[in-house]
């Protein structure tokens, strides 16, 4: 058993940063147990503690933790447009120099590629965005990739 205690003070908006630092840690370590097969850690009293601390009821709890949520992903969603954006301008170099790309100096084929990532960055995107489909869409977007 752990006898040690501390005491800290914090302003309300503190705390509500604290909070919400800790909710976006549980998204993610969560989402780390759960990818490697193990499960969740459930309640987390620290939480819990600040929640009552800060007097939240469970409601705005609620809508607390569906905002970290909605900011992890949005988040999410920026690291993995990035990412593709940066790798199709890289792609896109690779084709247009040919032979040349691999003698290419590393300083100017990163200009060369930070160039197209941001002239052509929409055009990336577009690519990967997940757009809500009809069923009817759905069942002619299948039908004509079986073709």
């Amino acid at each position: 058993m752990n006898s040690e205690q501390y005491a800290l003070s914090f302003t309300r908006s503190e705390l509500l940063e604290l909070h919400r630092a800790l909710l976006s840690r549980v998204f993610v370590e969560d989402e780390l147990r759960r990818e490697k097969g193990l499960e969740e850690v459930g309640e987390r009293p620290l939480i819990s503690k600040i929640e009552t601390l800060l007097r939240l009821g469970s409601d705005e709890a609620h809508r607390l933790v569906h905002e970290v949520d909605d900011e992890l992903w949005e988040y999410g969603w920026y690291v993995v447009t990035d990412e593709w954006a940066w790798f199709r301008a890289l792609q896109e170099e690779r084709r247009a120099l040919g032979p040349t790309f691999d003698r290419m100096d590393e300083k100017e084929l990163r200009v060369r590629v930070e160039r197209r990532y941001q002239k052509e960055f929409e055009r990336f995107v577009r690519e990967i965005e997940m757009k809500e489909m009809h069923p009817s869409e759905s069942k002619k977007t299948r039908a004509t990739k079986r073709k």
